[in-house]
């Protein structure tokens, strides 16, 4: 929301401990980030997903793989400023 409030972080957390971090140096459960392209079953703890050259825009929180960052973003990679 507006003030930055978490919600549902304990469901959040449950649903992340069955994806696993789809960045090749990782591969460990916990990733709670997803592509939002559309068809897209990638999903990525935030350190992991900017190390793996995603796009993150920072104000919308919108996250594209690599894979669909160069080919729908017209972003750039690895976060937005700031």
């Amino acid at each position: 929301d507006a003030l930055g409030t978490l919600h549902d972080v304990d469901l959040t957390v449950q649903i992340a401990q069955s994806h696993v971090c789809a960045h090749e140096d990782c591969n460990l459960p916990g990733a709670s980030l997803p592509c939002r392209k559309r068809d897209c079953d990638r999903r990525f703890h935030l350190p992991c997903a900017r190390a793996a050259g995603g796009f993150l825009d920072d104000n919308t929180r919108v996250m594209l793989c690599r894979m669909h960052s160069t080919s729908s973003s017209g972003g750039s990679a690895g976060g937005g400023p700031g």
